[in-house]
């Protein structure tokens, strides 16, 4: 689940957001349960996909489960660039024909 400490500072920034509207989607409702429930329903969102959701907040006051839908829109760290892969020396190249022509004189020994 979702650290207490996040959903709290979610919270807080949803109420100051949203004002009476935030307060009034829960009414009557324990806020520890709603907290709860956001907790395990946010469980896995990466911190930059929560200030993504943040950021791009609705007009209206989400549900759990629309702010999830609204983290996971957020764009993907770009991957680092993939190393290209070292060119052998002469050397090893010769090494590893020798190997495999002593792997291929078993192979046909066995026979």
């Amino acid at each position: 689940m979702l650290a207490s400490e996040t959903v709290e500072a979610l919270f807080r920034r949803l109420s100051t957001r949203y004002g009476s509207a935030w307060s009034a989607k829960w009414a009557g409702l324990p806020a520890a349960d709603v907290m709860a429930d956001w907790a395990k329903v946010l469980d896995g969102i990466a911190g930059d996909s929560l200030r993504y959701g943040l950021d791009y907040l609705p007009e209206f006051v989400p549900t759990a489960h629309q702010f999830r839908e609204l983290c996971k829109r957020a764009p993907r760290p770009n991957p680092p660039e993939q190393l290209k892969a070292p060119d052998p020396t002469p050397e090893q190249k010769a090494k590893v024909r020798a190997m495999l022509a002593e792997v291929r004189k078993r192979l046909t020994s066995a026979a």
